[in-house]
C-alpha cells in the first residue's frame, strides 16, 4: 500500500459526505429479488450513499433500513435512508416518486430497480 493512499481515501470519504450521494432502489414483492437488492444496497451504504428505498410495503424494510444505517456508521459515514411507499404498477406512481424527491430536494445519482422477477 503506497504511504497516500490513507489520505485519498479520507478525501474520497469527506467529498461523498459534502455531495450527499443518492440512490433509489425499486423493490419486488418476490423474495428472489429482495436479497441481490438488498445486497447491492449494503454496498452502496457502506460507500456513503443516501439511499431511497421504494417498496409496495414498508414492513419488511424498515428494520433493513436500520441495518444500513449501522452499515455506514461501521464504515465512518452518516446516511440517510428513506422509505417510500408505493405500488410502482400504478400509472400516477412513478410522478409521485419524482415530487417526493423534488419535495426532499434529492438528487437522485442511481436508480437500481430490483423489481425484475424472472422465471
Amino acid at each position: 500500500m503506497y504511504p497516500f493512499t490513507s489520505q485519498i481515501n479520507t478525501n474520497v470519504r469527506i467529498l461523498r459526505s459534502c455531495l450527499k450521494l443518492f440512490c433509489i432502489f425499486i423493490f419486488s414483492s418476490f423474495l428472489s429479488c429482495l436479497e441481490p437488492g438488498k445486497e447491492i444496497a449494503r454496498r452502496m451504504a457502506s460507500y456513503g450513499y443516501n439511499l431511497v428505498l421504494v417498496s409496495r410495503t414498508m414492513a419488511q424494510h424498515t428494520t433493513f433500513a436500520t441495518e444500513l444505517v449501522k452499515i455506514a456508521k461501521n464504515n465512518s459515514f452518516t446516511v440517510t435512508v428513506e422509505l417510500v411507499a408505493l405500488d410502482l404498477v400504478e400509472p400516477s406512481a412513478p410522478d409521485e416518486l419524482y415530487m417526493h424527491c423534488k419535495k426532499k430536494n434529492i438528487r437522485v445519482d442511481y436508480l437500481i430497480n430490483c423489481g425484475v422477477h424472472l422465471t
